[in-house]
């Protein structure tokens, strides 16, 4: 029988392509299941019908966007709450349409590059043995 230590320096190129890909299989499959989970919330959000008027907060915010889309950028109503969001809604409108199921995806999306952002900082503050 040949025991693992002959196996090892038998292929170490084989065990060399297995390491590289192992540091980026848990951080890559916690960041599709951080995917999947966020947009599984919106498609379920989405189809319930009082989801989908306008509530509270957010007309304000797509009264502001479409200010914006008309090129209304002057008009005093987009000081008045935060603006970034109003040209952010803005621009997932004009590019995918008025739907609150292309927001949400956005979101998503960008909600998930956070666990990035957040598994990258923890690798910055703290060493991988921890």
């Amino acid at each position: 029988m040949t025991s693992k230590r002959s196996r090892q320096a038998a292929s170490p190129g084989r065990e060399r392509r297995s390491w590289k890909l192992g540091p980026w299989l848990l951080p890559g499959a916690v960041v599709l299941v951080a995917l999947a989970v966020r947009l599984v919330c919106v498609f379920q959000l989405s189809a319930i019908p009082e989801v989908q008027d306008l509530v509270q907060d957010s007309r304000p915010y797509c009264e502001m966007a479409h200010l914006v889309l008309n090129g209304q950028l002057d008009d005093p109503v987009l000081g008045l709450m935060n603006p970034l969001y109003s040209y952010f809604l803005a621009l997932v409108f004009s590019l995918l349409g008025e739907s609150g199921l292309a927001v949400g995806a956005v979101q998503a999306v960008l909600d998930t590059l956070t666990v990035v952002l957040l598994w990258r900082l923890g690798r910055a503050l703290f060493s991988p043995r921890t």
